[in-house]
């Protein structure tokens, strides 16, 4: 009787482990695989003093490497494609695994309070889920809350979401990274550049983006009480790591042309409420001397308009935050040498007013 009842777990152990091996054969390749492991590496070697959290509008806008010159620190960008505040939360819990920061920053507009429906709207969050462990309470909490019961096997096993795909897959070929072509896209501590201008129909609808009257309409309520919800739960974990915590809006030429103002002075009032500043890059175009060449789309800044974002923003951290100045340690040295050489490639969107 023990001799098969060893068999049998003997058995159970491999075919537990062959599923463990196949789920990461099919685990889905993608940038943010690139960001979470950059991350955890990093990690490892030190402490990241500034993180920042957000959709695609935080990953394309903020550059670490500039941050770290200008503040004299050691950041991090954790943005993700599409990343709306419902799953925020578990993205920074399980961040703080790894790292405990000195500065939160949370990158939010319009959109990233809006509803998790659609089916690439659930796709894309798949790529922050992977990221958190599975054994998550809270994970499964917000896998009930934003798929379907038929969704559940595919949000925890890559096996099961991408089994299509078994004659497509290199079987002892176990990493997920994207390959990264940094003459096109420029890669660095979770941020992603790009080198495209916004197209010519789009750069003509929007080219009055930045001395556009606000529309405002007072009336309407922006912000909903399940998108106050996510966001306190996003503060509360934040505020048990002992770091301080603002948020920030990234610049979006749609904002005075199309969105209703009034989303960002009630963002304001509702974050002020809780005890967290909030900074929107819209109402500073001027200032960054931004254009709508600094612009890849109708949303995201491409690599010229980040180099000026991100400026600002480190500008701004200087002045109202305190940060450890780190610049005499071999990691900020190392990480300097790399922006060092950005700026060369980036010189002429350099200008010192901008950085100094």
């Amino acid at each position: 009787m023990k001799k098969k009842t060893l068999h049998i777990s003997f058995f159970l152990a491999i075919l537990i482990g062959f599923f463990i091996y196949l789920n990461k054969v099919f685990a889905s390749r993608h940038y943010y695989v690139n960001t979470t492991q950059d991350y955890i590496e990093l990690a490892r070697k030190t402490n990241v003093d500034v993180v920042i959290y957000g959709s695609s509008h935080a990953y394309t806008a903020f550059n670490p490497l500039i941050l770290n010159d200008v503040c004299k620190t050691i950041s991090y960008n954790l943005g993700s494609d599409g990343l709306k505040m419902q799953l925020t939360d578990i993205v920074l819990e399980e961040s703080l695994k790894y790292n405990t920061p000195k500065l939160i920053i949370l990158e939010i507009y319009p959109s990233t309070l809006t509803s998790i429906e659609t089916d690439p709207d659930k796709g894309y969050h798949l790529r922050a889920m992977d990221f958190v462990s599975n054994f998550s309470e809270k994970k499964w909490k917000k896998t009930k809350r934003v798929y379907d019961l038929d969704e559940y096997m595919s949000v925890y096993f890559p096996l099961v979401r991408n089994h299509e795909e078994w004659n497509k897959k290199k079987y002892f070929d176990l990493s997920r990274r994207r390959y990264i072509n940094q003459k096109e896209n420029f890669y660095y501590g979770g941020f992603l550049g790009s080198k495209l201008i916004i197209d010519d129909i789009n750069l003509e609808k929007h080219k009055g983006f930045s001395i556009a009257k606000k529309v405002v309409d007072t009336t309407r309520n922006m912000i909903s009480d399940q998108a106050k919800k996510d966001i306190e739960s996003f503060f509360k974990i934040a505020k048990t790591t002992g770091a301080e915590l603002f948020v920030v809006s990234s610049p979006d030429p749609r904002a005075k042309l199309f969105f209703n103002y009034d989303f960002f002075n009630q963002l304001e009032a509702y974050c002020q409420s809780k005890g967290v500043s909030v900074l929107n890059l819209n109402d500073y175009y001027a200032q960054m001397n931004l254009t709508i060449k600094d612009f890849k789309d109708t949303s995201h800044l491409n690599t010229f308009g980040s180099i000026k974002a991100s400026s600002f923003l480190a500008k701004y951290i200087n002045a109202n935050f305190d940060l450890e100045d780190r610049s005499n340690e071999d990691v900020w040295v190392k990480e300097h040498k790399i922006y060092e050489s950005f700026r060369k490639e980036y010189s002429s969107t350099f200008v010192e007013n901008f950085i100094k």
